[in-house]
């Protein structure tokens, strides 16, 4: 039996799929239903997929009694009652901060080669513009 893992972000079929290979998914996106969700199955979820901007509030988290885990996509969680959940014994895991990822290449303030440079001047051209610093 797969656990149950709450859903209340959007998320794309792709994705959606895959997880649903790996748990019952209950996916409710849109707020209005999510009281009627948590009626019906606070009681069996395990697990819950949310944001920071969506978040989750200690009473939603309070019908759950089954819940483990809380997962925030992305890296704010600014609207999750942390704190709460932690005081149930209940792991939580945020996205990595920004800070913490590899930057990408950068071409600003360096030489672009005449390739660089034709293909910059083919975009001006076409109304690309230039980015400015």
């Amino acid at each position: 039996m797969k656990p149950t893992l709450l859903v209340l972000i959007s998320l794309q079929d792709t994705s959606r799929e895959r997880i649903e290979a790996a748990f019952d998914v209950i996916y409710v996106p849109e707020p209005a239903e999510r009281a009627a969700a948590l009626n019906a199955h606070g009681a069996t979820i395990r697990a819950m997929l949310t944001n920071g901007t969506v978040g989750v509030s200690a009473e939603d988290i309070d019908r759950m009694p089954q819940l483990e885990f809380i997962s925030a996509l992305g890296a704010g969680y600014e609207n999750i009652a942390v704190d709460h959940a932690r005081s149930r014994n209940q792991a939580t895991r945020t996205g990595t901060w920004r800070d913490g990822l590899s930057m990408r290449p950068n071409v600003s303030g360096k030489r672009l080669g005449n390739i660089g440079e034709k293909v910059a001047r083919r975009g001006f051209r076409h109304g690309s513009g230039l980015p400015q610093p």
